[in-house]
């Protein structure tokens, strides 16, 4: 038997300082990016553009953000996040800094479309990759507390940017909350790191076994990994998950004008959502630990689903707060169960790298979804018929879900790397 390593029982063991770290950043950067929805009536009004136009740069951010975060996966694995997150960081801040002095559409679309959707690239992906490595017994837990941090920066940051906005006004709101990014991210940057051989606990080091590996996914390299039916069918599951999530974050907030009530009644709706995802995503990670991601998934998509087919009919004020409560869990459930089920699956080898194609696969619905939203609420002139289509796909999302499995079985001809 090994012998129980000093780092169990120590307060100070390292991946508490990571979790800590990476939850700051996510408060920041991902409460920055969400806080995008207050910014859109300002935008609209000033510029005249239509709503397709000004979420398609949102779009852009977040497939871009996906699409990045292969890359910045595979470097994380290669690498480790410190020097990643750093010069993200550092281009969300700047991209930030530059919003504040657009003046034309395409401007829009290469501040905030492509710088922040490649600084965003890199403040996801090796942020859950580096915590799902400190940790095995908690790893859902671990990820929901730092997913947590998008619901906790979608609270706190919105009702500042709002409140900013109000007194400063959107330009200037935007060069203090890039400096903001810029300070924070690039100092907490340098706590992060992967960590080395026997830095761990013994409770948290895999299990070298081939029956046990199989049964908690022991590591496989990429190229399997790209040839299952299991990894496309999450994929697919996920691009139709993060669709529906970022069109509820973008356009909750004007649909709430739209029916009659003030803007700050309306960001009280996207505040109430994002104040529940922070408690949901740490109640759906350990969820995630009592039961498997499979089935905590799937009670985040059946949340998602009943919250949608609320949201048909709410029309008052508690009846959007009521559907921000639901739907935050179906949100959360999403976020926990990307990193721990392709941990489950595949194993730590590959992580950062497969994790950022399931990533890439939820922020191409996300990039998709609110764009299509908008082009659908400028040709019918409300949100009712574009709620209706979330509803059903909603429900396919769920329906799909029964068919992923806990555990990963290989061919014959595959050989699973094990530690």
């Amino acid at each position: 038997m090994q012998q129980k390593s000093n780092l169990i029982e120590s307060p100070l063991f390292f991946g508490h300082a990571i979790v800590i770290a990476a939850l700051t950043i996510m408060v920041i950067v991902w409460g920055t990016n969400y806080s995008f929805g207050v910014f859109f009536t300002p935008l609209l009004r000033e510029f005249g553009w239509t709503r397709a136009i000004t979420t398609g740069a949102f779009g852009l951010a977040m497939l871009l953000e996906g699409l990045g975060g292969m890359f910045m996966g595979r470097m994380n694995d290669r690498f480790g996040a410190r020097w990643v997150v750093t010069i993200c960081g550092l281009c969300m801040g700047v991209g930030l800094l530059l919003m504040s002095r657009i003046s034309q559409s395409w401007q829009l679309y290469l501040y905030y479309g492509v710088m922040i959707g490649i600084g965003l690239s890199g403040l996801y992906v090796p942020l859950v990759s580096t915590v799902t490595r400190w940790f095995e017994k908690q790893m859902g837990l671990m990820v929901g507390i730092i997913a947590a941090g998008m619901g906790l920066g979608t609270m706190i940051m919105t009702p500042i940017s709002n409140q900013l906005i109000q007194s400063f006004g959107w330009r200037t709101s935007y060069i203090i909350v890039g400096v903001g990014v810029i300070i924070c991210v690039v100092s907490l940057a340098q706590l992060l790191k992967n960590p080395a051989p026997g830095e761990l606990p013994a409770s948290h080091q895999r299990v070298k076994s081939s029956e046990s590996a199989q049964a908690h996914g022991a590591s496989v390299a990429m190229g399997i990994a790209l040839k299952t039916g299991q990894l496309w069918l999450l994929c697919t599951i996920c691009f139709l998950w993060g669709g529906l999530s970022l069109i509820i974050i973008v356009h909750i907030a004007p649909h709430a004008i739209d029916l009659g009530f003030s803007s700050n009644q309306a960001a009280r709706v996207l505040s109430v959502f994002g104040g529940v995802v922070f408690g949901a995503k740490i109640m759906m990670g350990v969820v995630t630990d009592r039961i498997g991601s499979k089935r905590a998934f799937l009670i985040g998509l059946a949340a998602m689903s009943i919250g949608l087919f609320w949201l048909i009919g709410a029309k008052e004020m508690w009846a959007l707060y009521l559907f921000a409560i639901i739907y935050a869990f179906g949100y959360a459930g999403g976020s926990v169960i990307m990193s721990t089920i392709v941990a489950e699956i595949f194993g730590m080898d590959a992580h950062g790298s497969i994790f950022g194609i399931v990533n890439f696969s939820a922020c191409c619905g996300v990039a998709i979804g609110p764009m299509m939203v908008g082009w659908m609420f400028d040709k019918s002139g409300d949100y009712q018929m574009a709620i209706c289509f979330m509803a059903a796909f909603s429900v396919i999302g769920l329906l799909m879900a029964f068919g992923l499995k806990s555990g990963f079985n290989t061919p014959s001809n595959i050989q699973w790397r094990s530690g």
